[in-house]
């Protein structure tokens, strides 16, 4: 899905530098890390999906 959406934005005039890799380990984090969207009220600190295309 990634390669296909860099592909879209080149063939736009985009330049994507953004390199598409395989994931490496994977440690799931803290529990005070969990949930935090709903944790500090929808604060604007993290980041949510904009439609921008």
């Amino acid at each position: 899905m990634a390669e296909k959406l860099i592909k879209i934005l080149r063939e736009k005039g985009y330049n994507v530098v953004t390199e598409v890799t395989k994931a490496a380990a994977f440690w799931p984090a803290e529990d005070y890390h969990q949930r935090y969207y709903e944790k500090t009220k929808k604060q604007p600190y993290c980041h949510f999906r904009q439609k921008r295309f």
